[in-house]
């Protein structure tokens, strides 16, 4: 039995010794020049002068940017409902924005539904094109103008919406149920005020330049 057991050991060292060598290899950094290294140390201590350079003033909190705020709610809003109206009728986050715009101010064209939630052509375009072959959207020509096409919810769609729409109105109380009758005024006319604001200065045409101190085209 002793001579099995040093076996056992003996290949089980050569195992220790190869595994440690594979690890080496493995997470071992690379060997640089010393003119590589002494560049990168640089840069490590421009990196860290940077950091330290930065001030209260120069940093944006996310905290208390507004925009942001907007962002984290419809993102976490949007993937809940998406886990229902994803299953049941293989919609996308924009294909269900399409459904719930075409349901209030149809007929729509591929245009007015990219005015209306600020989406570029090309995402509108496919999520159109995903709901009309599955039946969720009709897409037509429209009646006084043969050159214009237009779209609106098939039965299927209509149907569907009618599902989805009180989960989302849901979704909206339990956020809001914390807020008094006043509070949710106040939000809703403030945040209405902001959506309009928004639609005047950052709309198609809005240039970047107009909100950048200093750079060339900006307004004085």
């Amino acid at each position: 039995m002793r001579p099995t057991v040093e076996g056992r050991g003996a290949r089980g060292e050569t195992v220790e010794r190869k595994t440690h060598s594979t690890l080496r290899e493995r997470f071992e950094l690379p060997r640089h020049s010393n003119r590589r290294s002494k560049a990168i140390a640089e840069n490590d201590e421009a990196d860290a002068s940077d950091d330290g350079a930065l001030d209260a003033a120069s940093i944006l909190d996310l905290r208390n940017w507004f925009p942001f705020h907007c962002s984290v709610i419809s993102n976490r809003v949007s993937a809940c409902l998406e886990g229902m109206y994803g299953k049941r009728y293989g919609l996308s986050v924009t294909g269900w924005r399409i459904m719930a715009n075409l349901a209030q101010h149809a007929p729509l064209s591929a245009r007015g539904l990219a005015e209306r939630t600020a989406m570029n052509h090309v995402q509108i375009t496919r999520a159109i094109d995903q709901l009309v072959a599955v039946g969720l959207v009709n897409r037509r020509g429209d009646s006084q103008d043969r050159r214009r096409i237009v779209l609106r919810l098939s039965r299927k769609g209509l149907a569907a919406y009618r599902e989805i729409a009180p989960l989302a109105q849901a979704i909206e109380a339990a956020l809001l149920e914390t807020l008094t009758e006043k509070e949710r005024r106040f939000l809703h006319a403030t945040s209405t005020k902001v959506l309009l604001r928004a639609e005047e200065i950052l709309g198609d045409d809005a240039d970047w330049r107009q909100f950048a101190k200093g750079e060339p085209g900006t307004k004085p």
